[in-house]
């Protein structure tokens, strides 16, 4: 099913869309951006799995009896360092 829709583009990005196009790399700029929010989705996903990871295996630490309180807070300050400098490979 295909809906039409407007989406407004900056004259930058435009420019860029129109350059991919003309290149051949996207038929036209529908598809551009089309592929382009599927990438992004697509990398959304991937966060928010690796976050519920993330989270669970910080639950899982915090719950058990043998790890020292502070180990846990340097293992998960440096977890939530790596995430927050870099959330999309986390």
């Amino acid at each position: 099913m295909t809906i039409k829709t407007t989406v407004l583009l900056s004259d930058q990005t435009y420019e860029r869309a129109m350059e991919l196009v003309q290149s051949g790399t996207y038929p036209h700029v529908s598809a551009l951006v089309e592929r382009a929010l599927s990438v992004l989705l697509e990398a959304q996903d991937v966060h928010k799995a690796r976050s519920l990871h993330l989270r669970g295996e910080l639950i899982a630490r915090a719950e058990a009896e043998f790890l020292d309180a502070d180990l846990f807070q340097i293992e998960a300050g440096r977890m939530f360092s790596q995430l927050i400098a870099n959330p999309w490979t986390v």
